[in-house]
């Protein structure tokens, strides 16, 4: 499944960038997202926890940093261990900085894949969630990056 979207920022790119690479802060701004452990500078464990419909979603995530240009692009690697139902999920995630009128657009792929149970909770649950998540990601990242 492929997820994609843009976010606005009222921030200047290179404190878009800054914040993104910041594993604090975004265990800040993504909701469900705690217990975060820095292994070395591109390896993240984390817990992540999330409701879609009436199910809910626990997993122990790695996060491996792919390749990063300053102020402009971050990639990811998610490999995700289910807690509590049968399943995995394996994730790449491109993030692209530009510049816009007043801030920063942040457009974001991410392909997304469940197996196990997990496969068959339903792609529409997942994209109308992940369109929940991303707009409560741009509230926070917003609210941490202004004066």
């Amino acid at each position: 499944m492929e997820l994609t979207g843009e976010i606005f920022v009222p921030a200047n790119r290179s404190e878009v960038f800054t914040a993104i690479r910041d594993p604090q802060v975004m265990v800040g701004c993504i909701d469900g997202v705690s217990d975060l452990e820095q292994i070395d500078a591109s390896h993240f464990r984390a817990l992540m926890q999330t409701r879609v419909g009436f199910i809910q979603l626990k997993f122990k995530v790695d996060v491996e940093l792919l390749d990063e240009v300053a102020n402009e692009r971050v990639r990811l690697q998610i490999q995700g261990r289910s807690i509590g139902l049968i399943g995995r999920l394996r994730a790449t995630s491109s993030t692209e900085l530009s510049d816009t009128v007043g801030g920063t657009l942040v457009t974001y792929r991410t392909e997304l894949v469940f197996t196990g149970k997990l496969g068959s909770i339903g792609q529409a649950a997942v994209k109308a969630k992940s369109g929940e998540l991303e707009a409560r990601f741009a509230t926070n990242l917003a609210a941490v990056l202004s004066p």
